[in-house]
């Protein structure tokens, strides 16, 4: 009972901060949607003295309406066994290597996210759900007074992890998590007053859908002769960006050998009064004259253009914080040849790359602090407590 007092607590506590943090004046650009593999080790956190660590697989759904907070479905197989635990659970069970708990997770998680736009953005989780599982020896389900080892069970979930966002469309995972289920009969010892708990370590990988907005805009801004070459010659360039993908078309008036070819993954999202690192690699036959970057807040009618400055193997260059505003930035990176004949682009001053800005949000934070300690203090203080028997 003192368990189920502290677990609605927690639940209260989560579900005031939650109403909390959707009052912020936080902006749902778009709404992502991800799906995730994810494959690790688990084990038994319960009554055997040598549980052993075991494969464990999972699909998961991710649902964000908003950057900073992530719904996640998610439905897992595993199974749990010990190095030397069967016979204390029956005489019987004499070999441990053919003894198994056979477990099948299905739950809702709600995940917090503290840097939702940096390349490695930590997160914390509580969730709950329900747990099939089947107590078997030898691939068969175990008896014990004339009833079959096998249910449903439920569960309370913390975790934490980190995502890498490899670029705008996958990401890497790691993650850690404690399950902490409602009955004693996981391990199929029924003793003290502790019951059975699941510590898993995962990584996994993400794919994200993305829709890729954009707006007819005009050449304000732009120096007359670079907007005569834009606009003469853009037609020239055999390969075009599309939505992050490089799409190759041919044109029999196309000259492939003048065109620089533009490789750049654009910008989708970011906080707001942040750092915008562009970059870009340019690969041209001919020397170029022109290798720049437009851009400009939607606000505002005039374009600004920054000088790429070449490194090793790219070109890259910097839109300051101070330039980075609510709600909406848009860019262009161009490169022309000697002659002026030669366009290579990704995002044109009428098809520009659309940079959703989303305002800062420090309540965000806080509560995925909070969520943080509640949950990981909740889930080390049952793993240390000693049973009363």
């Amino acid at each position: 009972m003192k368990h189920n007092k502290s677990y609605k607590y927690i639940s209260l506590a989560v579900l005031i901060l939650f109403i909390f943090g959707f009052r912020e004046k936080t902006r749902a650009t778009t709404p992502e949607l991800g799906l995730e593999l994810r494959t690790g080790i688990s084990k038994l956190e319960g009554d055997w003295q040598k549980p052993r660590l075991n494969w464990i697989g999972a699909f998961l759904v991710h649902y964000s309406p908003v950057e900073y907070f992530t719904v996640v479905g998610e439905l897992g197989y595993s199974h749990l066994s010990s190095h030397a635990d069967a016979p204390r659970i029956h005489p019987i069970l004499n070999e441990s290597g053919k003894y198994r708990t056979v477990t099948m997770p299905a739950g809702l998680n709600f995940r917090f996210n503290f840097f939702p736009f940096k390349r490695w953005n930590p997160y914390s989780i509580l969730g709950s759900g329900v747990i099939g599982w089947e107590a078997q020896y030898g691939g068969k389900t175990i008896s014990q007074n004339n009833a079959l080892q096998k249910g449903i069970a439920t569960y309370t979930k913390a975790a934490g992890g980190v995502e890498y966002r490899i670029n705008n469309k996958f990401a890497a995972n790691f993650e850690v998590d404690f399950k902490y289920t409602s009955l004693d009969e996981l391990d199929q010892l029924i003793t003290g007053n502790e019951r059975d708990g699941i510590i898993s370590i995962y990584s996994g990988l993400i794919y994200y859908f993305r829709t890729n907005e954009s707006k007819v805009s005009d050449y304000e801004g732009i120096p007359y002769a670079l907007q005569h070459a834009i606009t003469e010659t853009k037609n020239r360039n055999p390969f075009e960006r599309k939505g992050g993908i490089i799409e190759q078309s041919f044109n029999q008036q196309a000259d492939s050998s003048s065109a620089p070819l533009v490789i750049h993954d654009p910008v989708r999202r970011v906080e707001e009064k942040t750092d915008i690192k562009i970059i870009a690699r340019i690969v041209s036959s001919t020397p170029l004259k022109v290798n720049a970057l437009l851009y400009r807040n939607n606000q505002q009618q005039k374009w600004s253009i920054r000088k790429l400055v070449e490194k090793e193997d790219h070109f890259e260059t910097v839109i300051k914080a101070e330039e980075v505003s609510y709600p909406v930035l848009e860019y262009c990176v161009v490169a022309l040849n000697q002659n002026m004949k030669g366009l290579g682009y990704a995002g044109l001053p009428q098809n520009p790359i659309r940079v959703d800005i989303v305002r800062q949000s420090q309540g965000w934070r806080i509560i995925s602090s909070f969520i943080a300690l509640v949950g990981w203090s909740a889930a080390a203080f049952i793993i240390l407590k000693k049973q009363t028997l």
